[in-house]
């Protein structure tokens, strides 16, 4: 059996911007020869050969660790509210997994052992609720009556993370999903790998990002197709608000090759207590096409 591999592109327009931890090399020290005392200059200090400068980093972007700041560096480090995930500096998308404690902001606890989705905004030690909007999480077998409560177990032995780019493993045995994303400065691609199955799914957890939620919607197009757009806000407790607009699609096989079934879209669960919800808001699955044989 082939394994069915199904890649979604999310092209987005909000108004958000991302800052990217970068690493710079260390430089030389210099030192002013107008601030050095005449006196203290020896007759052989101007002939001796200069220290040779250290080689500069080839790679400075191999030295970034996108861990830092979500738990994993223990009490030197601890979580502020950082994201590990996928992200172009000044850009648009930050798709980054987020985990069932929800720290403000980044979304995700090193010290959690689930994913709830992979969220396409995100922000950095912002300390209030605010983006992981348009969740995603690909799931096989029966969804069921509450996909928005549906999650996925992880280990972070599969879980790799570099600039611009994040790569996890989800599920267990038989059932377990690759998932790599990577983003540009406005949109972002994903790979998700399902095992052989007839029930391969990806949920669209639209109506559940961090920030407060006032209004959402999402629309089946066809087999490879989601639009919609989410209402949030309220950063900080704060009257703002933004309207995001999102368009995933699919390069699995078209329907005319190997048809797939669409299913409506469903109301998400109560909202949790720790910060309010809408009340009425979508999440919707798709059934992904068969695989077949080779």
């Amino acid at each position: 059996m082939k394994t069915p591999r199904t890649l979604w592109a999310a092209a987005l327009a909000a108004c958000l911007s991302i800052t990217v931890l970068t690493t710079q090399p260390a430089l030389a020290a210099s030192t002013n020869p107008s601030s050095a005392s005449p006196s203290s200059a020896s007759p052989s200090s101007a002939s001796a050969t200069p220290a040779a400068a250290p080689a500069l980093v080839s790679d400075p972007t191999a030295l970034v660790n996108p861990f830092i700041g979500t738990g994993s560096g223990g009490a030197e480090v601890g979580s502020v509210d950082m994201f590990p995930g996928a992200s172009a500096p000044f850009g648009m998308v930050a798709w980054s997994p987020d985990t069932p404690s929800s720290p403000s902001s980044g979304g995700y606890s090193y010290s959690d052992s689930a994913i709830t989705g992979f969220s396409v905004t995100h922000a950095s030690g912002a300390g209030c609720d605010i983006a992981g909007d348009l969740p995603i999480l690909p799931v096989t077998g029966d969804v069921g009556t509450n996909p928005t409560a549906d999650t996925q177990p992880f280990s972070h032995s599969t879980e790799t993370a570099h600039p611009g780019s994040y790569s996890v493993t989800v599920g267990s045995g038989s059932s377990a999903i690759g998932v790599s994303l990577a983003a540009t400065t406005r949109t972002g691609i994903g790979d998700f790998t399902y095992p052989a199955t007839t029930s391969a799914d990806m949920l669209f957890k639209v109506g559940d990002s961090q920030a407060t939620v006032s209004a959402s919607e999402v629309s089946i197009v066809g087999n490879d197709e989601v639009t919609g757009s989410v209402s949030a806000g309220k950063f900080c407790d704060m009257p703002n608000s933004y309207k995001l607009y999102s368009r995933p699609s699919s390069t699995a096989p078209s329907p005319a090759t190997a048809p797939g079934t669409a299913r409506p879209s469903r109301p998400a669960p109560p909202p949790r207590p720790r910060r309010p919800r809408a009340p009425a808001r979508t999440s919707a699955s798709i059934r992904l096409p068969t695989p077949r044989s080779a």
